[in-house]
């Protein structure tokens, strides 16, 4: 899956595949996660967010099943 690069002071990149509703993101220091069931509009939400930081913690921590690649 292609990342696109974000500017966060804890994530590198995220990339998403509406296909299998899969979203990808890479932590500065942590790797990289892959996030199931996420919706489009979830995925467009994060990346237009003025805190991607912020918005991964409110939205999507906790919320979706979760997988360290």
């Amino acid at each position: 899956m292609q990342r696109k690069p974000v500017v966060s002071s804890n994530v590198k990149s995220i990339g998403y595949d509406a296909e299998r509703r899969v979203m990808e993101v890479e932590f500065r220091n942590l790797g990289v996660y892959e996030y199931e069931g996420v919706e489009p509009e979830l995925y467009q939400r994060l990346i237009d967010a003025p805190s991607v930081g912020g918005f991964l913690h409110k939205h999507v921590r906790g919320r979706f099943p979760v997988r360290r690649l």
